[in-house]
């Protein structure tokens, strides 16, 4: 790491915002010598870190995944913003006419039954139990597809899960994305805070593939999406059976509700974040002299603001996006030139109108 010498670090806590975690970033911190940023996708279980450890083993920024704690985080006075995963919108699109049927007898499902999918691991806190009460519905398959990730509990699961008839497809599928244009709806019957991240990444596949999602009120789904059209945030798991094999039957439009997890908008905001962390360190050492250390206020306003350029310097390490001509050598002389420009065209005011965009009419 020290002979790397990162212009700055991103530690992506496999956790959430745990002690354990903190001094690991604390070390990375150490050994690096430049700004650290500390990501958390999944929400805290259990008691977080006290405001004194917090503060005292605070990174230069801590991204997290809902607005709560982010919230709670800033109260101790640190510089703090949320972050999600990202979703690939290239690769998890909606289907083309006549492909949902193309890859139902691709992969061997049944053409006329509702399909109901569920993506992610075989473990107790992801509540997959509820997909065999989806199997148990007349007219509805239940497709679970479930990720190479394997816990104690997962073989044991799977059994259970076959035997109330449905259809576990097992280990790494490098095509996930077919599943969510062949199904009618998604559901995410998740409870736990530990089986997830906060903002679950099959949640925004599915919607990114304009597929209905029925799921619980899980981490940061209603702080970020509410209950937009498509999205059915249940009150209670004992309703997500009837309400997603009833989701099956509508078309819906949400992949505009995912635009803004895309790589490329998550890329560019954390690019502007660390660059900001950077220029922030610098703005530290050049004024150590002359005043005190910006407070948290003031790291907020540099951190929101003026990202012009941000990602090309941190792909690029700050070159610039042009190289200098060599400067002309012959002398430069005046010269006439003939006026090229066109005679001016009106329009008759017949042709222009206003559209009144508040008029229904």
């Amino acid at each position: 790491m020290r002979a790397a010498r990162p212009t700055a670090v991103i530690y992506v806590s496999r956790s959430s915002l745990t002690l354990s975690a903190l001094l690991r970033a604390r070390l990375v911190k150490r050994l690096c010598g430049g700004p650290l940023a500390f990501v958390a996708l999944q929400s805290s279980s259990g008691r977080p870190p006290s405001g004194l450890v917090l503060r005292w083993l605070a990174p230069d920024l801590m991204l997290l995944p809902t607005e709560r704690e982010r919230a709670a985080a800033f109260a101790e006075g640190l510089l703090t913003a949320t972050i999600s995963a990202g979703v690939d919108l290239e690769r998890f699109r909606p289907p083309q006419p006549g492909e949902r049927a193309a890859l139902r007898r691709k992969w061997g499902l049944s053409l006329d039954d509702r399909l109901v999918l569920h993506v992610g691991h075989l473990r107790e806190g992801r509540n997959l139990r509820v997909m065999a009460s989806i199997a148990a519905l007349p007219g509805v398959t239940a497709v679970v597809a479930a990720s190479s990730w394997r816990g104690p509990e997962s073989e044991g699961l799977r059994r259970e899960l076959l035997a109330s008839g449905v259809k576990v497809l097992d280990g790494f599928l490098p095509n996930v994305e077919e599943l969510y244009r062949l199904a009618d709806s998604y559901v995410f019957p998740t409870v736990a805070s530990d089986s997830a991240v906060a903002l679950p990444l099959s949640v925004l596949e599915a919607l990114a593939s304009d597929l209905p999602v029925v799921s619980t009120d899980f981490g940061a789904l209603s702080e970020r999406l509410g209950n937009a059209p498509g999205l059915d945030l249940v009150e209670s798991a004992d309703l997500l059976a009837e309400r997603a094999a009833a989701a099956g039957g509508v078309r819906v439009r949400t992949r505009h509700l995912v635009e803004p997890y895309g790589w490329d908008a998550i890329t560019e905001g954390l690019a502007g974040l660390l660059d900001e962390l950077v220029l922030e360190r610098h703005r530290d050492r050049r004024d150590a002299c002359v005043g005190p250390i910006p407070g948290v206020a003031g790291r907020l306003r540099v951190a929101v603001v003026d990202r012009g350029g941000a990602m090309r310097r941190i792909l690029f390490g700050g070159p610039p996006g042009h190289r200098a001509r060599p400067v002309s050598k012959p002398p430069i002389v005046a010269a006439d030139e003939a006026d090229l420009r066109s005679p001016a065209v009106m329009a008759h005011a017949s042709d222009i109108g206003v559209i009144d965009r508040d008029d229904t009419a």
